[in-house]
């Protein structure tokens, strides 16, 4: 049975303040982890909790972050760790400020070395475009930018919202068909996906992820 202790101190906040946004991170989290055990085929029974002892520098004490881990048998996929609220530290993960982005999921290369990080951020807000859809918003996109130039590693920095366009900026493309092959440098840069809690969301995030995913064997 999957074991949520990690969540249990946030409960009585998130139910005593209604605390959407909160809830909508715990919602991104768990939508994606469910969606990348079916790329995978397995069952997630529990949660690893890692603690982080040099959180003490900047004033927080024994803060932990958790993550599921995903192997595929077949390598049909690459090995990877989906982290809830992981600190990307200063002066070691990260050359400026410590960060802490909702989701970042780890791609590790086959020796078990890290090969990239792709990371998710969980925004319970939008705003209308001219064609009349719920856009993210553009502050937003900014904050993808930080996520994506000071974390060491970071591939691609994407906004997850309930809203309707989906959108990547392009950082540079290496090759003329990204967008049609099985390229990982399409999700190179930062951008926008819509995830709302309905079937067709999560077939849409699935597709995404395989996707993502495909391209990293494809690039071994």
């Amino acid at each position: 049975m999957l074991d949520l202790h990690f969540i249990t101190e946030d409960l009585a906040n998130i139910v005593e303040n209604k605390n959407i946004d909160l809830l909508y991170e715990y919602f991104c989290f768990f939508k994606f982890s469910s969606c990348i055990s079916k790329i995978y085929d397995v069952s997630i029974d529990k949660i690893n909790i890692i603690k982080d002892e040099t959180t003490k520098t900047i004033g927080k004490e024994n803060r932990t972050y958790s993550y599921f881990e995903f192997r595929s048998e077949d390598k049909q996929f690459p090995h990877i760790k989906l982290f809830f609220k992981k600190y990307y530290r200063s002066n070691v993960e990260s050359y400026s400020n410590t960060f802490d982005p909702d989701i970042s999921l780890e791609v590790y290369r086959p020796n078990e070395s890290l090969e990239h990080i792709i990371i998710f951020d969980a925004k319970f807000k939008m705003e209308v475009d001219k064609g009349e859809r719920n856009k993210f918003k553009n502050e937003d996109i900014n904050k993808m930018h930080a996520y994506k130039d000071a974390i060491n590693n970071v591939l691609g920095s994407f906004v997850v919202y309930p809203g309707d366009v989906f959108n990547i900026f392009h950082h540079k493309k290496y090759c003329k068909e990204c967008e049609i092959n099985r390229c990982k440098n399409k999700f190179y840069g930062v951008g926008a996906f819509p995830l709302k809690p309905n079937v067709n969301a999560e077939k849409s995030i699935i597709n995404l992820l395989e996707s993502l995913l495909s391209c990293e064997v494809h690039q071994q």
